[in-house]
This record gives structure tokens, sequence and C-alpha cells, in this order.
């Protein structure tokens, strides 16, 4: 973003090496507010500015009527299958499946529901982020129509935004700018303080049972520079690290069946959660696969369906059916039962 914006004046490195040292600056000195302050900024700036950059760019080129005549006259943009088959049926099954799941599917997420002081606020908390998501998703959706107007002729849809930013007042520009680096800080420092704090917490205290929390703290902050170090590699490796990104959501679906039933479901059992991750992770691996390895013109049909539908999604499906089949086979893990009698009890208290 920042090297397109500049047209490389700032190259790639520097500006990924840049956000990573400012995420570890937030993360060591802020900790879990930190994250909270990023989010709760990043959404009011995200908003104002790219509603801001909506109207200009619709402005630019020639108001919203003239757009969508425009667009009219090309059915491969708003008919179906859409521009790179993305207005079908599998397209949208593919995109909203992983992310419906997406508050119980990542830990960096799943962290934030520790932060609201009641149930109330934790309420309002998930309200905004449905309300947030959903109107964001909208805002870049006809920016991306406003796109095919003003500049059709980018093939690189990873330059699309920083050239509609230099199309616009800059001062707009570098609020949306801002905004897009305050969510990436905001997602990489929570990731950094759930893989330390697991490391520490799940790692290193089952095998040094004796060390204090101030002694499995400073060895999560350890942990934060390794992360730092994986982080900086792969971010240099530009193509690979954006497939690693989408399919990120995909492979984290699988943790979330044996999440659900673990809250919620008194059969469920630790052989069937971990028959279910399993499970779902080889059918998800194989597909990817396929989808690199097969060529399509030589599948039929049905196949050419089943490895167009995200991979996540199939392996969502079998590891649901492999934790049913796992949990009414197996016997009932007791603290699982006791666990669920917990939840439920805490949850009537906090309901009343």
């Amino acid at each position: 973003m920042v090297s397109g914006l500049t047209n490389n004046a700032i190259p790639f490195e520097i500006g990924a090496l840049l956000v990573i040292v400012a995420t570890l600056a937030y993360t060591l000195w802020g900790g879990m507010r930190a994250v909270a302050w990023t989010d709760t900024l990043q959404a009011i700036v995200m908003l104002a500015s790219s509603l801001t950059m909506l109207f200009i760019a619709f402005q630019l080129a020639g108001g919203v009527g003239a757009v969508f005549e425009k667009l009219a006259q090309d059915s491969s943009v708003l008919g179906v299958p859409g521009p790179h088959n993305r207005f079908t049926l599998i397209a949208f099954i593919s995109m909203t499946v992983p992310w419906f799941f997406f508050c119980v599917s990542n830990p960096q997420v799943v962290q934030r529901f520790y932060i609201p002081k009641s149930v109330g606020a934790l309420r309002n908390m998930i309200g905004g982020f449905l309300i947030f998501g959903f109107i964001y998703t909208v805002i870049v959706t006809l920016l991306g129509l406003v796109a095919h107007i003003l500049v059709p002729h980018i093939r690189d849809p990873n330059m699309v935004t920083p050239t509609l930013l230099t199309m616009i007042w800059e001062p707009i520009a570098i609020l949306v700018l801002l905004g897009i680096l305050a969510a990436s800080i905001s997602t990489l420092d929570s990731i950094m303080l759930t893989l330390s704090s697991e490391f520490a917490m799940n790692v290193v205290k089952v095998v040094r049972p004796r060390y204090d929390e101030l002694k499995a703290l400073m060895i999560s902050r350890a942990f934060m520079i390794v992360i730092v170090l994986a982080t900086i590699v792969f971010s240099f490796t530009r193509g690979f690290i954006v497939e690693l990104a989408v399919m990120s959501s995909s492979w984290l679906l699988q943790f979330v069946p044996a999440f659900i039933a673990a809250l919620v479901w008194k059969r469920a059992n630790k052989i069937s959660a971990y028959a279910s991750i399993v499970v779902g992770v080889a059918v998800t691996g194989i597909l990817t696969l396929a989808r690199y390895i097969l060529q399509p013109g030589k599948l039929s049909s049905w196949m050419q369906t089943i490895l167009q539908l995200d991979p996540g999604v199939w392996g969502l499906l079998a590891a649901t059916l492999t934790l049913l089949a796992f949990s009414v086979s197996t016997k009932t893990d007791e603290r699982g039962q006791r666990f669920v009698k917990e939840i439920e009890e805490a949850l009537r208290e906090l309901l009343k």
C-alpha cells in the first residue's frame, strides 16, 4: 500500500519493517490496552475516511447515476457470474462462511471476548462488529465498482486502492492510509499477544509448572521477538504471504466445531475434538493441493464444482460430521460435562 501510494519512493520492505517495529512497540508497552485503543481508533478513522473517499470517487466518476449507467452497459460487471466469477453462489458461500465464523475461529479475535466489563458491553461489541463489517463490505464493494470506471486499465488488484488514493485529496488519502495501517497493527499486535501467551501458558507452564506468572510473562515477551522475525521473513515473500492470508481463515475454520461443541454440548469430548480438527485440516489440505495440481480441463463437471468451493468449507463440513460421529460413539468426558454445566450456570448468573 505505502509503496504503491508513494510510487515506490518507500519500498515495500521498508514499509513492512516500519509496521512490524511499530507493532512490537505497541505490544510490549501497551499490551491488551494497545489492542483495544487501536481497535477503537481504527474503526473511527477507517469508517470516516472510507466514506469520504467513496463520496469523492463517485464525484470523480460523474456521480452515482453516471457510474451505474456506465456499469450497466457492461453486463460482465453487474451480471452473473460478474468480474472474476465473484457474483456466483459458490463464490458467495466461499467468502461468507469463513468470515461468518471469523470471531470464533481466530484466536486473536476470541481474546477480545475477555475485554468487555459486562454482558451488556459484550453485546454492544458484537453488535458493533457486525454493523461495522457490513458497512465496510458495502463501501469496498462500491469502491471496486467505481474503480472499474476510474481505473479500468489496472490488472493488479493490489494496485487499485493505491491508485485511487492518488486521485483524491491528499489529507483524505492520508487518513485512509492511517486507517489501513491501524487495522494492520491492531491485527498483528493481537496475534503476537495471543501466540506469545499461548506459548508461555500452554507450553512453558506445562513443561515447567513451577514458573510463576512473572517469569511466564518474560518468556512470552521474549517469544514475541521470534514472532517478529518470522513475520519479517514471511512479509518479504509477497506473493506467498497474500495466499497465506487468504487461506488462513479457511484453515482456521476447522477449529470451529470443536470450539462450539466444547461450550454447548455435553457429549463432546477430547477424542471427538481432536478427530474433528485432524479430519477437517486433512480435507482442507488435500483439496487445496488438488486446486494447484489438477488441471480443470481434464476434470468432470462435479469435480470442478467441488474444487471451486473454498476447501475450508468442505473441511468444516467434514470436521462437523466427524465431531458428531465420534461424540456419539465414544465415552462422554466427565470434565467436559462439568465444564459445560459451569458455563451454563455462569451465564444464568450474568443474564439475571
